[in-house]
């Protein structure tokens, strides 16, 4: 980078880096949070039988 000159760009990373980085961040907190709602209406759907008990020593 220092032959073609782009060594003096260097500084004016941090305007554009640190910016996507904060919006990584925040797509990475917001997915996981997304999938831990999935999964926990995912279990509790998983222990209803056909009646409808939510119990989990339900016979059928």
């Amino acid at each position: 980078m220092g032959a073609v000159g782009l060594s003096a760009l260097t500084p004016y990373l941090d305007l554009a880096l640190l910016p996507a980085l904060g919006i990584m961040i925040v797509l990475a907190i917001l997915s996981y949070l997304r999938w831990r709602k999935a999964a926990q209406k995912q279990s509790k759907c998983r222990y209803v039988d056909n009646i409808g008990s939510k119990y989990h020593g339900a016979k059928k």
